[in-house]
């Protein structure tokens, strides 16, 4: 992919992070989505498909999970963000201790369990080694599961267009994931109502849509 700079560099940072969320599967298709999108996408709009994709795709591949959130609280880039930020130094005896407080939610049987706990680095690492929890709990983050699978029906559909406004309706709606934010309560009706936006959008695209013929093969994301 010839990409720009800053839309490269971003792609790296969000393979190497999809590649410690789920192993190599799980960011080589994430990259095949992408390598798709761009693919079907055009220079003389900016390749501005490409960049939604590199950036929300990632976001809702990226389920903020118990695993992935222990692993991002107790990864080394996070140590040495923090070290830089108040002034550790070593040399001198300094140290940091850390206290998270946690909510952590588990779906077992169809049933939610959420309970308040304080955590100590040594507890998230080991919940960071549990990956296998996302296969065995098929309930865990099933919205969340749902918005990914229906998000990468929007990427998977995206193809060539002649018309500028047509695009744009696409561009917008491969955005919507940028509205959902915050804690899962408030993430759910954020959800939902990124897809009516992208809906409405889609909806609004007219007959000057052109099918390529680049090949339509099924991309699946294994959790």
């Amino acid at each position: 992919m010839d990409l720009p700079a800053d839309a490269a560099a971003l792609l790296a940072r969000t393979s190497y992070d999809l590649f410690r969320y789920g192993g190599a599967k799980f960011a080589s298709s994430y990259v095949e989505l992408v390598w798709k999108t761009y693919r079907r996408d055009q220079e003389r709009f900016g390749l501005q498909a490409t960049r939604a994709v590199i950036s929300n795709l990632f976001k809702v591949l990226a389920i903020k999970d118990e695993v992935w959130v222990a692993k991002l609280l107790t990864s080394p880039e996070k140590y040495d963000r923090d070290r830089r930020r108040y002034h550790i130094d070593g040399k001198r005896g300094d140290r940091i201790s850390y206290v998270h407080f946690n909510r952590p939610e588990f779906t077992v049987f169809g049933r939610s369990f959420e309970f308040d706990i304080q955590t100590r680095d040594w507890m998230l690492r080991i919940m960071a080694r549990a990956g296998f929890l996302r296969r065995i709990l098929p309930g865990w983050h099933a919205r969340e599961r749902a918005f990914r699978d229906w998000y990468i029906s929007i990427v998977e559909n995206f193809t060539y267009f002649e018309s500028q406004q047509d695009y744009e309706h696409y561009v917008a709606a491969l955005s919507v994931p940028e509205s959902v934010r915050g804690y899962r309560s408030i993430r759910w009706p954020q959800m939902e109502a990124a897809q009516a936006t992208a809906r409405d959008l889609l909806s609004k695209i007219g007959s000057t849509r052109v099918e390529t013929n680049l090949g339509r093969r099924r991309s699946r994301v294994s959790d």
